[in-house]
């Protein structure tokens, strides 16, 4: 009886969240039906066939096979790779026949732009047979600091964008499926789906930059956030090396997936490949996977994992976040730099935030000269743009995830706001702004963002960071409450414990603050700060006052009950 009435009287359900974020377990992602979804009555009328023995391996040459059965009827079409920028990489070789064998005549033009495409003469032929050869060693030394091959095949691997190696007819969206024969011992490793011999998949914007990953490698495969993560680690690597992928990249997933409340991806594939003559292979990336040349195990490889998978998120179509113009490109690409050294200091992989230890270093290089500006710049990409949404807005980030930790106690961060933009805007379902970005970050903070995003953002402020242990960087506090007024609490540390870190995404869910603004003049308490008496605070929330009337309520009500029984005893006695 009295437990009956106890729980009559504790509610079943939780507190109502007063800022509008809905728990993790009740926060909507939309599950993406990837535009390159095959039904299984949809026919293949494009079949690519890449056939590699060990001789074409070592010489670099790719033979492809094409068939094709147009759904149009025409007297000519058109092939081409997808994308202008994959123009230079070249296609020996190029010859195409109909059903019967006979060769088709065909048109190859090369554009003052490098663009290269066949126009192939058709007349009454439906079906064709594409055969080509792609030299795969196109090195170009523009690509990043020292340069970088756009696809490479040696002699264990291939790892390439699937719009450098296979053609497409344009004008052509659907199904395709691809056929690997390969030397003994290579697998394949696509972010395609299986079906029989092949993968299937189909032609969209997600196509030119589709890993395509070939070669001796471990392979792996885990459910983690209710997507399928697959690591592909070259053979070359040390068994130590490898482990320290494989562990690294399976524990990273599931907190980047969390981090935005949850993964709308059914696949993901990561390649690992050595550096072919000590270069990098670029550009091998999109929304379900992404290849990378490295050296082995340390920080360039978990930026790689990190800074493509963080764009899946925020960046990359179909399940990123879209911004509305170039002004947002510090939030883009800034905040995924904070999190590539964030997230392996969290994990204790790395003893400081150690990238932007060098970003600080470079700012203090060239705050107040022509090289700076806002972060929210609109100005034509540039090495000085490049300098301003990477490094410098890596910076803001962390200034910004550091204030909104000081004003709610650690009980959120710039996580919150990750989530929020997600639930929002995942999955491209719509295009926020830097104006969203601060309606928001003030309301996950409690705190009226508008002067930080004035001085900092907007405008040239000379940015309060500064060198300090023991992350390696650290806020002046004193310099930002002089620039933007009074900041509640104290600051907090990011904490180098990797339950503590999973617990502070988790957390972020069920913080019952207040959404309302409050103003710098009402929260004047608290006002303390040098960088010097930062402090770890505890990561356990007060609970929120509904939820202390009722336990104090069901007390005195399990109290009045005993005193009942007590004298219920006595009379009978």
């Amino acid at each position: 009886m009295l437990f009956l009435v106890i729980l009559v009287l504790i509610p079943l359900t939780p507190s109502p969240n007063v800022n509008g974020i809905a728990p993790r377990n009740q926060l909507h992602v939309p599950t993406v039906l990837p535009e390159s979804h095959v039904s299984s009555q949809q026919p293949i009328r494009l079949i690519y066939r890449l056939s590699l023995n060990q001789s074409s391996a070592d010489a670099g040459l790719v033979p492809v096979t094409i068939s094709f059965a147009p759904s149009y009827s025409s007297t000519s079409f058109t092939m081409s790779p997808v994308g202008g920028w994959y123009d230079p990489i070249e296609v020996r070789d190029f010859t195409v026949m109909d059903s019967k064998g006979a060769e088709l005549r065909f048109q190859y033009r090369r554009e003052a732009s490098n663009q290269q495409s066949w126009t192939i003469t058709m007349n009454e032929v439906s079906n064709i047979t594409v055969h080509y050869t792609v030299y795969l060693r196109y090195f170009d030394p523009k690509t990043g600091a020292g340069g970088a091959y756009l696809g490479y095949l040696g002699s264990t691997f291939l790892l390439s964008g699937a719009g450098w190696i296979f053609l497409h007819p344009e004008g052509y969206s659907g199904s395709f499926e691809a056929l690997f024969d390969l030397p003994p011992g290579w697998t394949a490793a696509v972010p395609w789906n299986r079906a029989g011999a092949g993968y299937v998949w189909s032609i969209g914007s997600d196509f030119p930059r589709s890993v395509v990953g070939l070669g001796t490698f471990r392979t792996t495969t885990v459910s983690l956030a209710g997507s399928n993560l697959t690591v592909a680690v070259h053979s070359a690597f040390s068994s130590s090396d490898s482990a320290q992928i494989l562990a690294f990249t399976q524990k990273a997933f599931p907190y980047v997936a969390d981090l935005f409340g949850g993964s709308p991806l059914p696949s993901y594939v990561s390649v690992w490949v050595p550096k072919p003559n000590g270069n990098r292979i670029d550009f091998i990336e999109t929304y379900n996977g992404a290849g990378e040349a490295i050296d082995g195990f340390g920080m360039n490889m978990m930026y790689s994992f990190l800074h493509r998978l963080v764009h899946t998120f925020n960046g990359f179509q179909p399940t990123g976040m879209g911004s509305q113009s170039d002004s947002e490109r510090w939030f883009v690409e800034g905040c995924d730099v904070y999190y590539d050294s964030k997230i392996p200091y969290m994990f204790g992989y790395q003893h400081d935030l150690n990238w932007l230890i060098d970003y600080l270093r470079d700012y203090d290089g060239y705050y107040g000269t022509q090289s700076d500006g806002a972060v929210s710049t609109t100005e034509p990409f540039s090495d000085r743009v490049l300098t301003l949404a990477y490094g410098k807005g890596s910076l803001v980030c962390f200034m910004l995830d550091s204030l909104i930790m000081r004003t709610t106690g650690g009980m959120r961060s710039l996580a919150g706001i990750m989530r929020r933009m997600y639930h929002q805007y995942g999955n491209y379902h719509g295009y926020y702004s830097t104006n969203d970005i601060q309606q928001i970050a003030s309301e996950v903070s409690g705190f009226d963002m508008s002067k930080f995003f004035k001085l900092y953002i907007w405008g040239t402020s000379k940015l309060p960071v500064v060198f300090s242990m023991p992350s390696g960087v650290d806020v002046d506090w004193n310099q930002m409450q002089s620039d933007i007024g009074s900041i509640p609490g104290q600051p907090v540390t990011i904490s180098q414990e990797t339950t503590s870190s999973r617990t502070e995404v988790t957390r972020e869910q069920s913080a019952m603050l207040s959404s309302t603004y409050v103003s710098q003049t009402q929260s004047s308490f608290g006002s303390t700060s040098a960088v010097s008496t930062s402090v770890t605070k505890a990561t356990t929330p007060s609970l929120p006052f509904i939820d202390i009337v009722t336990i104090a309520g069901a007390l005195v009500i399990v109290a009045i009950s005993l005193l009942i029984i007590r004298k219920r005893k006595a009379k009978r006695a």
